[in-house]
């Protein structure tokens, strides 16, 4: 399988892919990210700057089966719609914003018998199996941490989230005062408390309805 955006919820992917014994190809523009999807399994790495089509024929001898987009400009929704062979399916866990425009190749795909599947909605019985993922540390979320900060350096937190280039997109504080750069959310309590709202399991229940 092919992921292509090795943020949070491409690197999710990835640990999932692995614990289900898939060959697992991962693309970003992020070389930062490219190795931290080399340390959770993915077997073979390509720079997304480049042509994701050629690199991936020539270091797994053929198109992806699967195809996980998990970022959502539009260059690599193109590139998901070439990378995919036939009869292979395109999971689109990432989607440009509602005010773009996504042109599918309807009739190379007709041809191809290529599915396409989206992934949004998760119900009690995904939830469970995230849980019980992350209990059983099948699915490690502690490696995802990029950065321990002191509750003083919350602006150059927000500063790494925003850029992106060095963290994986998400911030949390426990009540020591460190902040953690990971897959957690930031939610805002009582009296602008920062508090930590369960660690990844948003992005494996996306994941595990599909």
């Amino acid at each position: 399988m092919l992921v292509i955006g090795c943020g949070m919820s491409g690197l999710l992917n990835v640990k999932l892919a692995w614990t289900k014994g898939c060959k697992i190809i991962a693309a970003d523009i992020n070389k930062t990210k490219l190795e931290f999807a080399t340390r959770m399994g993915a077997d073979i790495a390509i720079n997304a700057a480049d042509n994701i089509l050629e690199q991936l024929v020539a270091k797994n001898g053929k198109k992806a089966d699967v195809v996980f987009l998990c970022a959502s400009a539009d260059s690599a929704v193109e590139q998901a719609w070439k990378c995919v062979d036939k009869g292979g399916v395109i999971v689109l866990f990432a989607v440009p914003g509602p005010d773009k425009k996504v042109v599918v190749p309807v009739n190379d795909f007709w041809m191809k018998e290529i599915t396409i599947i989206t992934s949004y909605y998760c119900g009690p019985p995904d939830i469970m199996e995230a849980l019980k993922l992350i209990e059983s540390r099948n699915v490690v979320v502690n490696d995802l941490i990029t950065h321990r900060l002191a509750l003083t350096d919350i602006v150059k937190g927000f500063q790494l989230v925003t850029d992106g280039r060095e963290s994986l997109n998400r911030m949390s504080t426990k009540n020591s005062g460190e902040i953690k750069l990971n897959a957690f959310r930031l939610k805002i309590v009582r009296q602008c408390e920062l508090a930590i709202v369960s660690p990844a399991l948003w992005q494996l229940f996306l994941m595990l309805t599909i």
